[in-house]
């Protein structure tokens, strides 16, 4: 039944056996750092960008350097292909456990933690090539990939830190960044191991990744003039900036599932749906445009890479359109129409493959910022961590089932067409739970709260969390709906 009750400064409130709220005073987060032209902003944000770019950079430094790597090391195609898979095992449950930490423990420490794992894991596999040792190797690329973690932890410190009319643009420069290590590691590391050899182009690969590392220790380092930063910035415009406090939370663990809201999860579902697309047709992309245009390997290769020249123009773009018109579902309708469109190009015409590409590259870098800044919008701060890590999760899996079943199709190059019309049909499910999403007004199940001010209006509060920022306008009437 829905519990409502008066807060007032240093009262405590007990909704129930299992939730205890301490409030000592109150801070907003709704609105963080209206004022976007503060060059301090733009560091932190860059430094968070750059947590994620090392663990990007390694993982697709791997197989670029397959050919060379496998003829210095004598590696076998199924040694090899056992290192690559053990070093994506654990995005299956990592980001979740990721999610957990952050919204449990001080993140600061928990990254640096995360990124020296991943340099440990990137020396041992090293370590393991050079003595011809392969379950060392394996055991190297798993524990790197443990470090998967730290693609849950930088989205969600943009979520906490950056909510507002910035969101968009900063979780699409974080998508960016991640984007061009991709680019970077696909174009560079093979031409390095190729000239210099697979032991430089690993140790080049440790060296670029260990940029992470770096940012990390001087993220921590300037932890507090960065909090101060942040938080004097964390009051609406409106209203006067307030003191730092306090909302303490005990909830019991499977209950965070039960606190994401329905809306979450079907936007969850639908995501998963076209990032196991994009990736599925990743795998074989080059494959195709060699059998369809009859082009070489490096022709296919270089326009299938005009996908990440795009995507990380795309994504800041997108982030800042979507800021300007706040999220709505039908971007990701048109996304999803854009994306089935351009694979019916790739498929059924003899069109510039490049038309195509360009389409696909919009809908897979502008569809993630979109339903990034609607996780952050719309889930509680103290499940921010747990909701970015089932969001990947769930993505990981999709990717895993899609390969598999990719993989059966394409037993036989004549198959090609089979696949992509698999794909425009998973595209055109995922965007018809979209329109119906929309149609339903399914949004409207996990509407925020809304808390009085002085002029008797009200302002949306999305998120109540760990941290317990709170609108201080005296005494703030709040409707809790919770069990009996």
């Amino acid at each position: 039944m829905p519990l409502t009750r008066m807060f007032s400064q240093g009262q405590y409130v007990n909704l129930n056996s299992k939730i205890d709220v301490s409030i000592c005073d109150f801070q907003t987060s709704t609105q963080i750092a209206e004022d976007w032209s503060n060059i301090h902003r733009w560091y932190i944000l860059i430094l968070v960008c750059m947590l994620s770019f090392g663990h990007y950079f390694f993982l697709y430094a791997l197989p670029s350097m397959e050919t060379v790597l496998m003829k210095e090391f004598e590696v076998s195609n199924q040694v090899f292909g056992m290192i690559v898979a053990a070093g994506h095992i654990p995005h299956l449950f990592c980001p979740f456990v990721g999610g957990v930490l952050f919204d449990n423990f001080e993140m600061t420490k928990l990254v640096i933690a995360v990124l020296i794992l991943v340099l440990i894991g990137e020396i041992i596999l090293i370590n393991g090539l050079y003595g011809k040792i392969v379950w060392m190797s394996v055991f190297g690329n798993f524990v790197f990939g443990i470090g998967s973690i730290i693609l849950v932890l930088s989205r969600a410190m943009i979520g906490k830190y950056f909510v507002g009319s910035v969101l968009g643009l900063s979780l699409g420069l974080n998508e960016a960044m991640s984007i061009a290590a991709k680019f970077l590691a696909t174009m560079t590391v093979g031409i390095v191991a190729y000239n210099c050899g697979a032991s430089v182009g690993l140790w080049y690969s440790v060296g670029i990744s260990s940029i992470s590392l770096g940012a990390s220790v001087l993220y921590y380092a300037l932890r507090k003039q960065m909090q101060v930063i942040l938080v004097s910035f964390s009051a609406n415009s409106d209203h006067k900036p307030l003191n730092n406090q306090e909302i303490t939370c005990t909830w019991h663990f499977f209950a965070t599932f039960l606190r994401l809201p329905r809306f979450y999860w079907l936007l969850v579902f639908v995501s998963a749906l076209f990032h196991g697309v994009f990736f599925c047709l990743s795998t074989f992309i080059v494959e195709f445009l060699q059998h369809k245009w009859q082009l070489t390997v490096a022709d296919a290769a270089v326009r299938s890479s005009v996908q990440h020249l795009v995507g990380a123009l795309i994504c800041p773009i997108g982030g800042y359109i979507a800021d300007l018109i706040g999220y709505p579902l039908w971007i990701c309708f048109f996304c999803g129409i854009l994306g089935s469109g351009s694979l019916w190009l790739l498929n059924s015409t003899m069109l510039n493959p490049l038309i195509g590409i360009t389409g696909i590259a919009i809908t897979s870098s502008f569809l993630p910022v979109v339903i990034y800044s609607m996780i952050s919008m719309n889930v509680c701060q103290s499940n921010l961590g747990v909701a970015f890590g089932c969001h990947e999760v769930l993505s990981g899996l999709s990717k895993v089932l899609g390969t598999v079943i990719i993989g059966a199709f394409l037993s036989k190059k004549s198959n090609f067409p089979l696949c992509l019309n698999a794909l425009i049909v998973v595209l055109l499910v995922g965007t018809t739970l979209i329109l119906s999403l929309s149609l339903l007004d399914t949004f409207c199940s996990s509407r925020p709260l809304k808390i009085p001010t002085h002029n008797n209006q009200f302002q949306e509060h999305q998120r109540i969390g760990r941290s317990g920022e709170l609108l201080k306008s005296g005494n703030v009437s709040l409707s809790f709906s919770a069990a009996a």
